[in-house]
């Protein structure tokens, strides 16, 4: 076996012992875990009669929804348990569809960068929608262009933030990967609204109403560190301040100004930008997001694989920066409620290097093409 095969194996491997251990240091009612308590949410959503959106509102898109359902259970802790596995799963598929987009070095790569948040990433219920993105960018790039438009509309409905790789698809010209995911998701928004009306986008797109900046946003950390606004707990997230009507639309215009950038330094160079444009367009939007929590870190980690694949330091010296603070700051114990001068330091740390991330791709994408490009199926046959 292949040193390459062989450390995936191993890492795989290690990464379900780990879980494992974890796992069996859940308490019964994992109420105030750090990293199992979204368990209880889970069961409580599963377990409410009636339809999900119509009947009782719920901040989790559909096709999150029936992976929920998938795994839940009455007794929270067994809910955990579940939906970890299914979330280690997942994470396997990401690593295959990395070894098929952009070979080993970038499944390898994905597997070590994202060591540090290793098996805790699995509590939640993110890894569906990168493992759904992550094969829908690698199917493009082997031109299966129908397949992946289904699997990017699919992931669209697992979270908001794989409308991000639009930009990069639209620079790489994949117009059939575009349309197909463009009509099944219009198809897919009016059999969401036919079966739960309107409050269901409604509720998703606003977090339940939610009005505060969550802490770990970059307007919510600022707050949080300069002033003694009292944080509240909203719709599953502490908050603090209100987000207002300005703001909002300021960071949106940021956003759209941000992503239009990165669609035309795409589109003017000629080697591969697919992981280098979407790593700049999830940063950016995490960067104006006004909740970002900490496990939306696995949103980077494939992207940040590819292009540390194709030695763009500057950039993955960021993108590491993010991951390493982010594990620091959920290691640390001490919540940001209780506003201790470490916890705050180090969100703080985070969110600049969220900040220095997407400027440091879009000079990346603005510059000269890189000497390397990243292996992808022109270059690397798919079956040796």
């Amino acid at each position: 076996m292949p040193w390459r095969e062989a450390a995936i194996v191993l890492l795989i491997a290690a990464r379900a012992v780990a879980l494992n251990v974890v796992l069996s240091h859940v308490p019964a009612n994992p109420a105030g875990h750090y990293v199992a308590s979204d368990a209880i949410r889970y069961t409580q959503i599963a377990e409410t009669p009636g339809t999900p959106y119509r009947d009782f509102e719920v901040e989790i898109p559909p096709v999150a929804l029936v992976q929920l359902e998938l795994v839940a259970s009455p007794n929270p802790r067994e809910t955990a348990v579940r939906n970890a596995w299914l979330q280690f799963v997942f994470d396997i598929l990401v690593t295959a569809a990395l070894v098929i987009g952009w070979g080993e070095g970038a499944a390898l790569l994905y597997l070590l960068i994202g060591l540090p948040l290793a098996p805790f990433l699995y509590f939640r219920l993110d890894l569906l929608s990168v493992a759904l993105a992550t094969a829908a960018m690698a199917l493009a790039r082997w031109r299966k262009q129908p397949i992946a438009g289904t699997l990017l509309a699919a992931a669209f409905f697992t979270k908001v933030w794989p409308a991000m790789l639009v930009p990069a698809l639209f620079a790489g010209r994949r117009w059939k990967t575009l349309a197909w995911a463009g009509g099944l998701s219009a198809a897919g928004m009016l059999a969401w609204v036919a079966w739960s009306g309107t409050g269901g986008p409604r509720q998703v797109a606003t977090f339940l109403g939610a009005t505060g900046w969550q802490l770990e946003s970059i307007p919510g950390s600022l707050l949080l560190a300069r002033t003694d606004l009292p944080v509240v707990f909203e719709a599953g997230a502490n908050r603090i301040g209100q987000v207002t009507f300005p703001g909002r639309v300021g960071l949106d215009l940021l956003l759209i100004g941000a992503l239009g950038m990165i669609v035309w330094a795409a589109r003017r160079r000629e080697d591969d930008t697919d992981g280098l444009a979407a790593l700049a367009a999830v940063g950016v939007l995490l960067a104006t997001a006004p909740i970002v929590s900490w496990q939306y870190v696995a949103w980077l980690l494939p992207w940040t694989a590819i292009v540390a694949l194709q030695r763009r330091w500057i950039t993955t010296g960021f993108a590491l920066a993010v991951v390493a603070l982010t594990a620091a700051l959920v290691f640390q114990g001490v919540p940001l409620t209780a506003r201790d001068g470490l916890a705050i330091g180090l969100l703080l740390a985070r969110n600049a290097a969220l900040i220095g991330l997407p400027l440091a791709a879009v000079v990346a994408l603005i510059r000269r093409p890189a000497s390397v490009p990243a292996p992808g199926p022109e270059v690397v046959p798919l079956v040796p």
